[in-house]
């Protein structure tokens, strides 16, 4: 059967008060237990649901599905990745349950990485795909296991893959700059959203008043304003765009059919991605780093 579910905040460009975001909350209707399970298109390698921590795939991403590669950096893994869940259409009540594998169990809402491990080699190519690393230095990578969170995302992936048939979340790995001190509220154990889309409009809504994501980290590092010693904070996200087309600042919600806008006619040239629903986007990993150059000077003053 359906049931109705609010969902938590979420912003556009930052969050809490550092990006492009949007004024109302939105309540989405999930409707993802369904009575009977649907079948799952042969051509997705299977994986299992785990209710708690378990041992992570041996075979990396490829025993894994993917809802989609298009267009994305050769630097990103896979979607998901072998630290993801993977659910089977039908599988809603066990996607409420359902934790990553991979994720440690202790109950932190961030986890740091091991420099030398996959997960963190990962992260960090993407970053560098198009932002050299003469400019910028990764301090750390943390994990991000807010499990209701998480849970949201995964009924809400579900949703759209039965309206818009299998693969239809188009879910991408993209970019979320942000205020460091604001990122920091938003991961901690006692914030219960992530992205909030009240603060819309501070840095512009061209493209529709929702979250905002984008391909590249070097974009997003606009939005990412350092603390006093220059440390920024950026977000890799898993996204799920579903069906996008281009939108524009009077929209409030993506036009019939569509679950998100874009910047270009079509998905597959567009380079930003706006979410209108709370449990689109999720916060795989909190990026902390410095840049390596000077910033640009501030605008003069207008005349008098």
């Amino acid at each position: 059967g359906a049931y109705t579910h609010r969902l938590p905040g979420s912003n556009a460009w930052g969050d809490a008060s550092g990006g492009l975001s949007v004024g109302a909350s939105i309540h989405a209707s999930l409707t993802s237990l369904v009575a009977a399970p649907a079948a799952v298109p042969t051509s997705f390698p299977s994986a299992s649901l785990t209710a708690g921590p378990a041992a992570a795939p041996t075979s990396g991403p490829s025993s894994v599905r993917a809802s989609t590669r298009s267009n994305l950096p050769d630097a990103f893994d896979s979607i998901p990745s072998a630290n993801q869940v993977v659910v089977a259409a039908g599988a809603g009540a066990a996607a409420a349950t359902s934790v990553p594998s991979s994720w440690s169990g202790a109950g932190a809402s961030r986890v740091p990485l091991e420099k030398a491990s996959r997960e963190f080699k990962s992260v960090f190519q993407a970053f560098h795909h198009k932002s050299p690393e003469d400019k910028y230095e990764i301090l750390t990578i943390e994990r991000i296991e807010k499990k209701r969170v998480f849970q949201s995302f995964m009924l809400l992936q579900e949703e759209m893959e039965e309206i818009n048939g299998p693969g239809g979340a188009h879910e991408m790995k993209l970019f979320h700059g942000t205020k460091w001190d604001v990122a920091e509220k938003m991961v901690s154990a006692s914030c219960a959203s992530v992205f909030n889309r009240s603060y819309a409009g501070k840095h512009g809504v061209s493209y529709g008043q929702g979250c905002y994501f984008v391909r590249q980290s070097s974009y997003a590092d606009k939005y990412a304003h350092p603390s006093e010693d220059g440390v920024c904070c950026m977000f890799s996200a898993r996204v799920l765009t579903g069906k996008s087309r281009q939108g524009n600042a009077a929209m409030v919600e993506p036009p019939a059919g569509y679950q998100s806008t874009c910047n270009a006619p079509s998905r597959d040239i567009s380079s930003i991605f706006v979410t209108y629903q709370d449990a689109q986007a999720y916060p795989e990993h909190l990026i902390s780093y410095k840049r390596l150059f000077a910033p640009p000077p501030p605008p003069p003053p207008p005349p008098p």
